[in-house]
């Protein structure tokens, strides 16, 4: 009877085994990684983007602007269209949300004639415009609705600032129109003076 060709040679026969025992181990930790759920990094960590994909740009959160109160310090009168003395109506309105505030005063003249309205709205940051309307009459009763003469203008809120206006003839509505730089038919001339607190 022929005897097994491992039969004389006991050194391969186990060399053999080993070799069958390694080769199922290592398919069998293929299969259990090929099988493993994906796991999801730590909560709150950073996840790399797969490498050549598009990163998109982070967006740039727009700075809050710093409100602050914008007083009305003084309207100064050089020239006005009065010969008179006068009553005076003054409203500006500025600010997020929007803020107003007016202010009425009677026996005014000659120029140059100086109030100080302490105006106040909320809610101004630099760079915000301010709209105003200065009306001029003399009925103090009538300034604020019919006034005979009447003023607007803009500005744009700054911490401390001072601008002038220049007007020429009635336009409509009673306001006067604005006058250009170089203008020598003014008829209205007057200076706002402001600052933020």
């Amino acid at each position: 009877m022929e005897s097994s060709s491992f039969g004389n040679k006991p050194g391969l026969v186990i060399l053999g085994l080993i070799g069958l025992v390694v080769s199922a181990t290592a398919a069998q930790k293929s299969a259990a990684h090929a099988q493993a759920p994906a796991v999801a990094p730590p909560q709150g960590a950073a996840v790399a983007p797969p490498q050549g994909a598009a990163v998109a740009p982070v967006a740039q959160q727009a700075p809050v602007p710093d409100r602050k109160t914008l007083v009305i310090d003084k309207i100064e009168q050089h020239l006005t269209p009065r010969t008179d003395t006068w009553c005076m109506y003054a409203e500006f309105t500025a600010g997020t949300p929007e803020s107003e505030d007016d202010y009425k005063n009677k026996t005014n003249g000659p120029v140059p004639s100086v109030v100080q309205p302490n105006l106040r709205l909320d809610g101004v940051a630099v760079g915000d415009v301010c709209q105003f309307k200065v009306i001029l009459d003399k009925d103090f009763d009538q300034v604020g609705a019919n006034g005979e003469n009447r003023a607007k203008g803009s500005f744009k809120a700054t911490r401390r600032g001072k601008k002038n206006f220049r007007y020429t003839m009635k336009g409509p509505g009673n306001y006067y129109n604005v006058a250009d730089d170089n203008a020598i038919d003014v008829s209205w001339h007057l200076t706002i003076y402001w600052h933020l607190e």
